[in-house]
């Protein structure tokens, strides 16, 4: 009798007879001491009253199992479920999964059915079904889906995850400052005592081999994939496919610009193109490709936000050619950086520090947005004796947008709705405080 290879538990000789029951009270928790890495985390009391009798490598199920109050955690995904409750039967070599259930933060819920074949290499065919599951809460970002999932394959060699997942929304975050870039020193310990060399000597021993599990998965993003940060506000839109493994996942594919601007301080630049690219990679870790023009007095000025989601890189250019604190004087105030008032002049600082990344934290109005739950909150400066506006709204469904329009008197006001017919095609109306309205179709295309 030796370690199994794939589980590190002791491996015995299948063709041993066995004779067993259990019955009673088991905590899920003291198997996480057996999960390799420690990002997983399992909890739950599962009520067992199983009998299998026959060969070890053959045997004959009966009775049933439930857990229940269940909870599973991956802290590397943030992925939380709750309320987790399994009905499980013995019947002949296969333990049957007869239902599965579970809930996300935010209402979203997770079924599934299926069974483990405990005979020859174990195989197992499970599905599980998705509807509004927050399934991603990380730092990079999040995501909700619906979906359709199956693992297929044999237990004792490889199980493959297929599947089709669409995403209802997802945001990605951009953080507001760039990380320090820390170069990590290796340390040698030397002379350590026969207990910590002992010590040593574990952690450098690698893990027990885990059960590898295949991607094969089709992500549908069609819209409200946000990405937010450094005064990007976007929205994208687009197909990724995932292989790999569950431990090194490979994404691959593109989210394209739907809508979106950038915003340096007071001033909105809408971008007219933009992509969202993933290239596979050890690290999740997306590049960006975003450009956003304006046509000013003195020149026309490019914004381009590049680099990656976690370190992206900003950049203003012109033409003709300015100096960065003219083009952005410029840019900002419409007036030379020598002739800026010393209020301006702190806020040209302050637009410099921000495309740098060394500027502050988020901003109150996207911790404003994420408060109220809605999809856009901006405010416009307004032009000429327009004033000052903020508009807000969120989808209500897919492809209709609703939201709203306050300028600084009450007669200002809108109600606003979007309805997007195909990718590139949408109508817009747009109703008045005084009951005056229009409405319009807009084609938009980027290339």
């Amino acid at each position: 009798m030796g370690p199994d290879p794939v589980s590190g538990f002791p491996a015995f000789d299948g063709h041993a007879a066995l004779d067993a029951q259990a019955q009673g009270k088991l905590d899920l928790g003291l198997a996480n001491a057996f999960i390799p890495g420690g990002a997983d985390h399992i909890a739950g009391i599962a009520t067992l009253d199983l009998a299998a009798k026959g060969p070890l490598d053959a045997p004959s199920l009966s009775g049933s199992g439930k857990i229940e109050n269940g909870a599973y955690e991956n802290q590397r995904y943030g992925t939380r479920l709750r309320d987790l409750t399994v009905d499980l039967a013995g019947e002949g070599s296969k333990l049957k999964i007869v239902a599965l259930s579970a809930t996300t933060p935010g209402g979203g819920k997770l079924g599934g059915g299926g069974d483990i074949d405990f005979a020859g290499n174990q195989p197992v065919n499970v599905t599980i079904t998705m509807s509004k599951a927050r399934m991603i809460n990380a730092p990079i970002g999040t995501a909700v889906t619906d979906g359709n999932l199956a693992f297929k394959g044999a237990l004792g060699e490889h199980v493959d995850l297929t599947g089709t997942v669409k995403i209802v929304r997802a945001e990605i975050r951009i953080p507001d400052r760039l990380p320090a870039d820390v170069e990590e020193i290796p340390v040698v310990e030397v002379n350590a005592s026969p207990a910590r060399a002992a010590e040593l000597a574990a952690q450098d021993k690698p893990p027990p081999k885990s059960l590898s599990i295949g991607l094969d998965l089709t992500v549908d993003a069609p819209e409200q994939v946000f990405i937010r940060g450094r005064g990007l506000d976007a929205e994208l839109g687009g197909k990724l496919k995932i292989s790999g493994t569950a431990d090194q996942p490979v994404i691959l594919g593109d989210l394209n610009l739907r809508r979106g601007d950038f915003n340096l301080l007071s001033r909105r630049l809408q971008f007219q193109s933009g992509k969202v690219s993933f290239s596979g990679g050890k690290e999740i870790n997306p590049l960006l490709d975003f450009t956003a023009t304006s046509k000013l007095t003195a020149a026309d000025v490019t914004v381009t936000v590049g680099g990656t989601a976690t370190k992206p890189t900003i950049a203003l250019h012109s033409s003709p050619e300015l100096p960065q604190d003219e083009l952005l004087a410029q840019l900002l105030f419409g007036k030379a950086s020598g002739a800026l008032s010393p209020f301006e002049a702190v806020q040209l600082a302050q637009a410099a520090a921000e495309v740098s990344g060394v500027g502050g934290g988020a901003g109150t109005l996207d911790k404003f947005r994420k408060t109220l739950g809605l999809d856009r909150l901006d405010i416009q400066s307004g032009e000429g004796s327009t004033g000052p506006s903020l508009s807000a709204g969120r989808y209500v469904t897919r492809n209709v947008f609703v939201g709203a329009k306050q300028g600084t008197d009450t007669k200002s006001s809108s109600a606003t709705v979007e309805i997007e017919l195909t990718p590139n095609l949408k109508v817009e109306t747009d109703v008045g405080a005084d009951a005056n309205g229009k409405a319009g179709i807009n084609w938009e295309w980027n290339y």
